[in-house]
């Protein structure tokens, strides 16, 4: 028979740790999508940075897919920035909610 821990991760981060947590892991999802792309655009060829970021951003890049070069960098790293700070938040929220409730062996 599994107890699970008193001092489990849910109750020792209070909803406030919680909120500044999620906020955290998106601000670094949306900073390092910036790094990305900022290196991508600086350091290759024409063609193969409007393709990676094409990829990178899928399947909002679809949107502006046609757009010139200029706006394809803009949306980029706004739209892009948005979309992998929230994949993060999310990951962090699931990797939480895992281990938050996991028993301990006795």
């Amino acid at each position: 028979m599994a107890i699970i821990a008193r001092g489990s991760a849910r109750d020792i981060l209070r909803p406030m740790q919680r909120r500044r947590l999620f906020s955290v892991a998106f601000l670094l999802g949306f900073l390092l999508h910036s790094v990305v792309v900022a290196t991508v655009w600086l350091r290759w060829g024409a063609g193969l940075k409007s393709v990676l970021l094409v990829w990178m951003d899928a399947p909002w890049s679809l949107l502006w897919l046609g757009a010139p070069t200029g706006r394809l960098l803009a949306l980029s790293l706004v739209v892009g920035g948005l979309w992998w700070g929230a994949l993060t938040s999310l990951l962090t929220f699931a990797f939480g909610r895992l281990t938050a409730a996991r028993p301990v062996p006795r």
